[in-house]
Order: C-alpha cells, then structure tokens, then sequence
C-alpha cells in the first residue's frame, strides 16, 4: 500500500490533467467536384489552439501563474501542479486569451496559429506540369469524364 508522505516533506507537485484541441475550417466543397480528381493540397495548420487545463482544488485565477511564448505554454499554481508544454504549432503570443472557470475548475486558453502560407511541393508540380504536357502533345482532347486519355502522352515525331 502507498505510504504517506513524511511530516515537513514538500508537497507533491502534480502534471494536471489537459487536452490541447486544434481547431479550423476546411470547404467541404473541395472534396466534391469531380470524383476523377486529385483532393486538394489542403493545408493542415489550425487556425487556433485550445488547451483546457484542468486544476482541481484551485478556488481562484489569482493562485495560477501562466507563461505563454510563441512554442510553448507553462501552467503553475504553487505547490500544486506545474505543466509545461511545448506546442506543435507557433501562435502569436500577444493574441491570445485565457479564463478561468471556478465552477468547473478549468483554465482554458484560445490561442491564434500563426498562419503559415502552404508548403510549395516540386513533385506536385512536376506532375501536374507533365500531366498538362501530355494532354497538349495531340491537341489534348479530354475523354469525356473530363479525364485526359492515356494517348495523350505519346507523340508522333517521326513523321
């Protein structure tokens, strides 16, 4: 059975519990045009962060001291819990809110994402360059699914 800890012994200084939610929109319209098509390069860098930090026994905002930089966020609330935790994404800082639910014991904290422009990817472009290429060699007529024909790659030099 676990002992208790010795008289005068530091008090136990927990990791609370939390959930960190990443939050955004995606066009559903861009997963239904043509079922022939590629889905689209569709970036996936939320628009915000939600961490939800739970500390039981905390009665007020003002026993909770928190640090918050571009990457990484800390939570402390003296001789109770201490969190520190590093984000997969860069938020702006300065932006930021937090409250603090008595009721529910509950830090939460909306962080901005700062916006990242989408990652430009040769092989992507290579591709979609060839398959234009191929459907320009014999006057590119599509089939009528709107799909290029396999013939569309092959040209006639030797004429």
């Amino acid at each position: 059975p676990p002992r208790a800890p010795p008289r005068g012994a530091p008090p136990r200084i927990r990791v609370p519990k939390h959930r960190l939610i990443h939050s955004g929109s995606i066009d559903l319209a861009d997963y239904m045009e043509n079922k022939n098509q590629q889905a689209p390069a569709t970036s996936t860098v939320p628009k915000t962060l939600r961490l939800v930090v739970e500390l039981p026994t905390v009665k007020k905002s003002s026993d909770v001291s928190l640090e918050v930089t571009c990457d990484n966020v800390v939570v402390e609330v003296a001789d109770k819990f201490y969190l520190d935790l590093p984000l997969s994404y860069e938020v702006e800082d300065q932006n930021g809110t937090a409250k603090f639910d008595k009721a529910k014991q509950e830090l939460t904290l909306e962080l901005p994402v700062v916006p990242k422009p989408p990652v430009f990817r040769p092989e992507a472009a290579l591709a979609e360059q060839a398959a234009m290429e191929a459907g320009g060699a014999t006057g590119g007529a599509p089939d009528e699914d709107g799909g290029v024909s396999e013939r569309g790659g092959e040209s006639d030099d030797g004429e």
